[in-house]
C-alpha cells in the first residue's frame, strides 16, 4: 500500500525517476475530443485544453443552484428552476389593488 505501480508492467514506480514531460503534455492537451455531455446532446468539440473553457458556459454542464437550494441542474434548465421551482427563488411583490368605490354625495340646498 501506498506504492504505486507501472501500469505497462506492473512494477513498483521510482518517484526519483518521474519526472514531467513539457512535450507530451502540449501533445496531450491539444488531442482532439468531444465534450463530456456529447451523450446529452453538447455537439462541442476541440483541443483538450479548451475543455474546461467550454464547460465554464456548455449548456447540458451540471451547476449547483445559485439561490443555494440542494439542487444541481443543468445550466439550461436553470432559468425555469429559478422561475418556477427553487424553494429559494425571490418572488416580486405583487400589489393588488382594488377598484375604488365611488362615494355619492348629496348636497341640499336650502333656500334662505
Amino acid at each position: 500500500e501506498g506504492v504505486f505501480k507501472c501500469p505497462e508492467d506492473q512494477l513498483p514506480l521510482d518517484y526519483a525517476k518521474i519526472y514531467p514531460d513539457p512535450e507530451l503534455e502540449v501533445q496531450v492537451l491539444g488531442l482532439p475530443i468531444r465534450c463530456i455531455h456529447s451523450e446529452e446532446g453538447c455537439r462541442w468539440s476541440g483541443p483538450l485544453r479548451h475543455l474546461q473553457g467550454h464547460l465554464n458556459t456548455c449548456s447540458f454542464n451540471v451547476i449547483p443552484c445559485p439561490n443555494r437550494c440542494p439542487m444541481k441542474l443543468s445550466r439550461r434548465d436553470l432559468p425555469a428552476h429559478l422561475q418556477h421551482d427553487c424553494p429559494k427563488r425571490r418572488l416580486k411583490a405583487m400589489r393588488v389593488c382594488a377598484p375604488r368605490r365611488v362615494s355619492t354625495v348629496r348636497i341640499s340646498v336650502v333656500p334662505a
